[in-house]
């Protein structure tokens, strides 16, 4: 006569031909060993049935914890359990998965870039101004401002300047030489704060500076609605990963026979920690206990691929919609913060 002990080693070697003995109900035999409390024995192995390993593992959620951790992480190749807490451990552009695109929203390809870390290689917009004195010039800060006096000098070195306005009539008059201007560290800042006299000479003798100009606030803009978009993309994966704790670390690469494997290298991966995973694995396993062609959890074998599949059942998916435009103030902002970069 087989003992609970002799029913389980044939469970965890996976014959299950001892369940006609449970009326071939898997569900009941597992709740008889839970009752006994001896679940923590039963183990899960290829060659069971998706529907028996699913039961299971909801199984040891619900009545022994450790071996529902020890599952996952073994059969989850992004998770990590640590101090209480699952982590998704991988490589972020995967998640660019979670995401639908449309019409109107970010595609799947600029989000993976977005992921990635890698920056993306196109600009959003191409002309981003037609005055650069208004959304430029006036947004320096008191440094940047003593910058562009000294570019003003370098680019009007030695260049007698017509005097088109009446500030650059004036100076020609103070210089001894009505039919042209020097521009010098005595009138640099007179020149430049007079807006119809600065825009003059932007438009003629300072046009390569007024390039430099229309270039920095290219890139500021571009940089700017880049940064919101980015910030869209992990504000919706804040549904599924506490973003805000996100960072990158070293993960060994192994190499060899298992039992013998050695470190080869390390890879740059990402670690952040999941919202809740068993209510997301959980929904997955009970969906795949009654499916008609059940799978496992070692089917996808990573959790990202596991939240896709929760999320295209519920018709779920994440979508990004970009802004019209950047925050005017992450314009200005990276306007001086990038402003010695670009002014020569």
């Amino acid at each position: 006569m087989s003992t609970w002990k002799d029913y389980i080693e044939e469970f965890n070697s996976g014959n299950t031909d001892f369940l006609g003995n449970f009326g071939d109900d898997v569900g009941l035999f597992v709740d008889l060993i839970t009752q006994k409390g001896l679940l923590k024995y039963l183990n899960v192995n290829a060659s069971m049935e998706p529907e028996v390993e699913n039961k299971v593992v909801l199984a040891f959620y619900e009545h022994h914890m450790p071996s529902y951790i020890e599952f996952l992480q073994e059969n989850l190749s992004d998770v990590e359990f640590e101090n209480g807490v699952f982590y998704f451990v991988g490589d972020p552009s995967d998640l660019s998965t979670l995401f639908d695109e449309g019409r109107n929203t970010l595609q799947k390809k600029t989000v993976e870039k977005i992921l990635s870390g890698e920056g993306l290689d196109f600009e959003f917009f191409d002309f981003t101004t037609d005055n650069v004195y208004s959304d430029v010039v006036e947004e320096l800060n008191i440094v940047n401002l003593q910058s562009l006096y000294e570019a003003v000098l370098y680019f009007s070195k030695d260049v007698q300047i017509e005097p088109s306005t009446e500030l650059l009539e004036l100076i020609a008059e103070e210089q001894g030489h009505p039919d042209f201007v020097i521009i010098d560290k005595n009138n640099v800042e007179r020149i430049v704060d007079d807006r119809e006299t600065f825009e003059s000479l932007l438009n003629d003798e300072l046009s390569e500076l007024k390039g430099n100009l229309i270039n920095l606030h290219h890139w500021a803009y571009n940089s700017a609605y880049e940064e919101e978009v980015y910030e869209e993309v992990w504000n919706q994966l804040d549904k599924f990963f506490v973003t805000d704790q996100k960072k990158w670390v070293s993960v060994p690469m192994y190499t060899g026979p298992a039992g013998s494997q050695k470190i080869a290298s390390t890879v740059e991966r990402m670690k952040l920690p999941i919202r809740n995973l068993p209510e997301i694995i959980n929904d997955y396993l009970r969906w795949n206990v009654e499916a008609t062609y059940p799978e496992s959890v070692r089917y996808y074998g990573n959790y990202s691929a596991i939240l896709t599949w929760v999320l295209d059942e519920n018709r779920d998916y994440s979508k990004v919609y970009p802004p019209d435009f950047p925050d005017s103030s992450k314009v200005d902002k990276n306007i001086n913060e990038m402003f010695n970069d670009y002014i020569y």
